[in-house]
């Protein structure tokens, strides 16, 4: 009776155990790169609205002025072609 209890347990752990690591290896590889997909995408379509930003601000103003979190500032101005 002891016996079988135990190894009904046993089997009961190797079961969840067995779950667990399906599960660990569903996510690895299904999950994570659509999610790492997914934020990436988001990444770039973000990138590629701030510089549409930029270049229109710098088409209607002249400059574009990019400042960070201490108070640095860049001002960026069109490049001058030279002539020949």
């Amino acid at each position: 009776m002891m016996r079988e209890e135990k190894r009904s347990t046993l089997v009961i752990i190797l079961i969840v155990v067995i779950v667990v690591l399906i599960l660990a290896l569903l996510y690895i590889l299904v999950v994570a790169p659509k999610v790492n997909g997914f934020v990436i995408e988001k990444q770039v379509d973000a990138q590629r609205q701030v510089i549409a930003a930029m270049i229109q601000s710098l088409n209607q103003n002249g400059f574009v002025q990019i400042s960070d979190d201490q108070g640095n500032t860049i001002t960026l101005v069109p490049a001058q072609q030279p002539t020949e």
